[in-house]
């Protein structure tokens, strides 16, 4: 059906026409959203190659519209990975990686306060030169009983 509606080809009605199946026809993906969603699953699944990486973007970019929606709520925890790919996917394109890095933080303080302080910690060590983990502990007390 869905194939005959993009060639232009009228659907006959069971009733003749000229009522609600009409407008049922103009409306035929809708009835069918589920399965817009199984194939960017599949495509998400089935992962990037040099030949489908644009329609993996494609299909990254829906589920995050699909869970949202669904969700009422763009911080959902199950879009976490999500804006992960994508921040990788714009690894070109500062504003649209800055865009999903920000969504990404933003979920990650919605729902994981402490791994989102972590990550933030760590990222100032980083600009501030002294590499990956050097942190202290926030909560650690150096021992001075061994200094001269």
């Amino acid at each position: 059906m869905l194939d005959r509606l993009a060639e232009g080809v009228e659907e006959p009605t069971p009733n003749g026409g000229g009522d609600a199946a009409d407008n049922n026809n103009n409306n035929i993906i809708g009835h069918f959203h589920h399965a817009a969603f199984r194939a960017s699953w599949q495509t998400m699944q089935e992962g990037p190659s040099r030949e489908t990486l644009l329609s993996y973007g494609c299909a990254i970019e829906d589920l995050i519209q699909c869970i949202t929606r669904l969700n009422d709520d763009p911080r959902h925890p199950n879009l976490l990975e999500l804006y992960h790919i994508m921040a990788e996917l714009e690894s070109g394109h500062m504003d649209g990686q800055q865009q999903y890095l920000e969504l990404e933080h933003a979920t990650l303080l919605a729902h994981y306060p402490e791994i989102a302080e972590k990550q933030d910690d760590e990222i100032m060590n980083l600009i501030q030169g002294r590499g990956p983990h050097t942190a202290p502990p926030k909560d650690a007390n150096p021992d001075l009983s061994e200094m001269d």
